[in-house]
């Protein structure tokens, strides 16, 4: 058995750190260099909850299953933050170099910077996305956005005061 999860790392790092801009700063937008790239994340339960079934079912043993929830964009998610928390919120796509910049700026040592806006650009090369229907086929429904979302605002600090302007 092989359980192989498709953008859930990266799409939770970007999620948090996104949602942490919009939620704690109320910018009243988002930055990346992810472009129109899809994002196939999903919330820990329901990859716990995917595990569990594999794990318990000897009819699964020695099958490989890609996990990734139902995919989304950047402006998506920004549409998303913002119709749970009742704010405007877009997301302004940039070059990488920018991106890389404005994190550094931020506070984030240099080289996780450049290391989180390079790999945010593979968003557009498709590196996050998965067309697999494992996930909800193990779960037994979707893995939405606005659950990730919800849990996501649910975890952050309400005082974070993160600007992307600087």
């Amino acid at each position: 058995m092989l359980l192989k999860t498709f953008g859930w790392s990266f799409a939770v790092t970007a999620l948090g750190l996104v949602v942490a801009v919009f939620y704690g700063g109320w910018t009243g937008f988002g930055i990346g260099s992810f472009g129109d790239g899809k994002f196939s994340g999903a919330i820990r339960a329901d990859l716990a909850a995917a595990a569990a079934v594999v794990l318990t079912n000897d009819d699964r043993a020695g099958k490989i299953y890609e996990l990734g929830g139902t995919a989304f964009t950047m402006s998506d998610l920004a549409a998303e933050v913002s119709r749970q928390t009742g704010n405007p919120i877009t997301y302004q796509d940039m070059p990488v170099d920018q991106y890389a910049k404005a994190l550094t700026g931020a506070g984030l040592p240099a080289a996780f910077a450049e290391l989180l806006a390079d790999t945010s650009l593979a968003a557009t090369r498709g590196d996050w996305h998965t067309d697999s229907t494992d996930l909800p086929q193990l779960i037994g429904r979707p893995s939405f956005l606005a659950t990730a979302v919800a849990e996501a605002l649910k975890a952050s600090p309400a005082n974070n005061t993160f600007d992307p302007r600087g």
